[in-house]
C-alpha cells in the first residue's frame, strides 16, 4: 500500500514538472514568434521608407512600384503585429507594441502625402498612378504650388524632422520591445525553474519516506530518478547540457531542456552582437564605444576621428544604396589596415572613431603610413563605388581618461582637416 501511494505521489510530481516545462516552452514559442515578427516589421518599414524617398527624389515609377509591393506585404505584417500584441497583452512591453502600430500608421500617412505630391509634381499621367493613388487629388493648399514646389514639398516631408522623428521613435519602440521581451522571457524562465526545483525537492521527500518502508523502492527510485535529477541540477547550475539518462520522462525533459538551452544561448549571443555592432557595416556601434572606452583609463592610445568628404553628395547624386556601399567599403578597408586589437566604431552617419592602443605621439609615422594606405585603397574605383576621400583628426591619451575631452580634441582636428579637404591633422598641431 505504501509503495502504491508513493508511486502515485512520484507520478504526480513528475506530471507537475512536465506541466511547468510545457508552460516554459509555450512562453519561449511566444517569444520567438514575437521577436521574428518585430524584426520582419523593421525590415519592411525600412524598405518602404527607402522606396518612398527614392521616388520623391527621382520621380522614377519603378521605385513606386516596388514601394507598393512592400506596402502590401507590410499590411500583412501589420495584421501579424496585431496578433503579436494580443499574444503579449499581459507583458510589460504591451504599450510599446501598440505605439509601434501607431508610428507605422503615421509614417504611412506621410509617405502617401509625399508620394501624391511627387506624382503631380513630376507631371505623371494619372493613368500611370498606382491603384492606391487613383482618384486622389491634392488639397487646395498644395494645388496652388508649382511643380518644382510640389516636388520640394514632397522631399521635405520624407526627409524632414517630423518624419525622421517618427522613424526614430518607431525604431526605439521596436528595439526596446525586442530587448524587453527577451528580459521578460528570461525572468519567466527563472520563475519556471524555481517551480521545477520545488517539485524536484518534493520528489526527494517522497524518496526519503519510501526508504523507511521499502529498501527496494528506495534503491529503484535512487538509481532511476534521484541520481539523474541531481546530475541535471548540477548541469543547470553550471549552465551545461543535461545528460539524457534515467527514466523516459527524465530523458524527454533533458532532451527538451538541451534544445531550449542551445536555442536561448544562440539567441542571446545574437542579441548581444546586434546591441554592440552596426547592422550595415559590422563595425562596433555607439553603445560599444561608450562601454569599451570607459575601460581605457590610465592607458595610452591614439584616438582617430574620420569623416567622409562630401558624403551627402553620394546619397544625393547616386542614391542611398551607393551611400551604404561607400560606408561598407570604408569599414572593410579600415579593418584590413588596422590590427585586431584596434577598435573601430561607427558613431553615426559617416562618422567613424578608431582607438589604437599603445600608440603615442612618437608613433605618428605609423599613423601617417596607415592613413596613407587607407586613402589609396579608398581612391581605387570599384564597379559600384566611386572614389572616396576622407578627413582625419587625431589626438592622444596618456593619462586619466576623459572621453568627452578626447572626442572634442579629435573633433577640433577633424574640423581643420575637413577645411583643408582630404587631410590628416593632429590636435597638437592645431593647438600650436
Amino acid at each position: 500500500v505504501v509503495g502504491l501511494i508513493m508511486t502515485f505521489f512520484m507520478q504526480f510530481s513528475i506530471h507537475d514538472v512536465k506541466e511547468s516545462y510545457d508552460t516554459q516552452m509555450a512562453t519561449y514559442d511566444s517569444y520567438l514568434v514575437s521577436q521574428s515578427g518585430l524584426v520582419d516589421m523593421k525590415v519592411a518599414s525600412d524598405a518602404l521608407s527607402e522606396r518612398a524617398r527614392n521616388f520623391v527624389s527621382t520621380g522614377d515609377l519603378e521605385h513606386l512600384d516596388r514601394y507598393y509591393l512592400y506596402y502590401l506585404d507590410e499590411n500583412t505584417r501589420t495584421s501579424s503585429m496585431n496578433s503579436i500584441i494580443e499574444m503579449n497583452k499581459n507583458v510589460p512591453v504591451y504599450n510599446q507594441l501598440v505605439n509601434i502600430l501607431v508610428d507605422v500608421d503615421n509614417m504611412s500617412k506621410l509617405e502617401s502625402e509625399a508620394i501624391l505630391l511627387a506624382l503631380y509634381g513630376y507631371e505623371i499621367d494619372e493613368n500611370d498612378f498606382p491603384d492606391q493613388m487613383k482618384g486622389k487629388s491634392l488639397s487646395a493648399e498644395y494645388s496652388s504650388l508649382s511643380n518644382e514646389e510640389k516636388i520640394e514639398k514632397s522631399r521635405s516631408i520624407l526627409f524632414g524632422d517630423n518624419y525622421q522623428n517618427l522613424r526614430n521613435d518607431y525604431t526605439d519602440n521596436l528595439e526596446y520591445s525586442i530587448y524587453a521581451m527577451a528580459g521578460y522571457y528570461e525572468q519567466t524562465k527563472k520563475d519556471n525553474q524555481q517551480v521545477i526545483y520545488y517539485y524536484q525537492n518534493r520528489q526527494r521527500v517522497g524518496v526519503s519516506m519510501s526508504f523507511t518502508f521499502v529498501v527496494m523502492v528506495v534503491l529503484t527510485i535512487w538509481f532511476s530518478v534521484i541520481r539523474p535529477l541531481s546530475r541535471n541540477i548540477d548541469h543547470i547550475e553550471r549552465q551545461e547540457f543535461l545528460d539524457e539518462k534515467g527514466l523516459k520522462d527524465m530523458r524527454i525533459l533533458a532532451r527538451a531542456y538541451n534544445t531550449m538551452y542551445e536555442n536561448v544561448k544562440r539567441d542571446n549571443e545574437q542579441l548581444s552582437y546586434e546591441a554592440s555592432h552596426d547592422s550595415l557595416t559590422g563595425l562596433k556601434n555607439r553603445n560599444a564605444y561608450y562601454m569599451q572606452l570607459a575601460e581605457l583609463n590610465n592607458k595610452t592610445f591614439s584616438f582617430l576621428l574620420i569623416d567622409v568628404d562630401n558624403f551627402k553628395n553620394f546619397n544625393d547624386s547616386y542614391g542611398h544604396d551607393v551611400g551604404d556601399r561607400v560606408l561598407m567599403k570604408i569599414s572593410r578597408v579600415l579593418q584590413d589596415n588596422f590590427r585586431m586589437d584596434d577598435a573601430i566604431y561607427r558613431l553615426g552617419g559617416d562618422e567613424i572613431a578608431i582607438v589604437l592602443l599603445n600608440l603615442t605621439n612618437k608613433n605618428r609615422n605609423i599613423i601617417d603610413e596607415k592613413i596613407g594606405n587607407i586613402r589609396n585603397d579608398l581612391l581605387k574605383k570599384d564597379d559600384d563605388v566611386p572614389e572616396i576621400r576622407i578627413s582625419v583628426g587625431v589626438t592622444f591619451s596618456s593619462g586619466e581618461l576623459d572621453i568627452e575631452k578626447i572626442y572634442k580634441e579629435a573633433d577640433i582636428a577633424l574640423y581643420q582637416a575637413k577645411e583643408e579637404k582630404n587631410t590628416l591633422v593632429y590636435y597638437e598641431d592645431v593647438v600650436k
